[in-house]
């Protein structure tokens, strides 16, 4: 991930490092992760798909009912 080069694709970096962390257990890390995604200028279709795969990868590292709220929360009211 470091080496990713393609400057219009680095906003994707945060979410799916969020997405690793939740599946190394590391909720709070990944948690802040997505919240720094989600302040990003993103397309309605990107912060919508971050916010999907997110909730996917914390049901499926069966992550708290608080804790995916916080996920879901750091993208609401995106475009």
């Amino acid at each position: 991930m470091a080496q990713a080069s393609d400057p219009g694709l680095k906003h994707w970096r945060p979410a799916t490092e969020g997405d690793a962390l939740m599946i190394l257990g590391r909720t709070d890390e990944a948690i802040a992760r997505h919240r720094e995604a989600a302040t990003q200028e993103l397309k309605p279709w990107e912060a919508t798909s971050m916010e999907e795969q997110a909730l996917r990868v914390a049901d499926l590292c069966r992550i708290s009912e608080p804790n995916r709220d916080k996920l879901a929360d750091a993208y609401e009211g995106k475009p």
